[in-house]
């Protein structure tokens, strides 16, 4: 988790963006927030679904459910922030950010935490 928040620091300062507040919702615009509710009551069907799912023994689709829930509000903040931000350069730091959990979870979970849990 240090990690990220050191890496967004870095590309905001490198890229000469403001900085975010940590627990605040970074809405670029109203139709911004509207799509964002509506991806998380889809999710929240999503886990409905992934819990009949994962009651079969399926893993597969269970880590892509997982990466997916964590990188849909990096995803749609990138995208608006790329069509309407005022700074151009808002969405690239949550873009690499995003390339960075989507190697990190996966790994995490197909090597039990690197064996440490084995």
């Amino acid at each position: 988790m240090g990690v990220f928040y050191l890496l967004n620091s870095l590309l905001r300062r490198y890229f000469k963006l403001d900085k975010l507040s940590f627990f605040k919702s970074n809405y670029v615009n109203d139709k911004h927030r509207k799509i964002e509710w509506i991806l998380r009551f889809i999710l929240i069907f999503g886990y409905l679904v992934m819990a009949i799912i994962m009651s079969s023994g399926e893993k597969t689709t269970t880590t892509f459910f997982f990466v997916t829930q964590f990188n849909r509000p990096g995803i749609s903040e990138s995208v608006f922030a790329e069509k309407y931000a005022e700074n151009k350069n808002e969405y690239i730091p949550t873009l690499i950010q995003l390339g960075l959990l989507i190697i990190v979870v996966p790994t995490i979970f197909y090597t039990k935490i690197f064996g440490w849990f084995a």
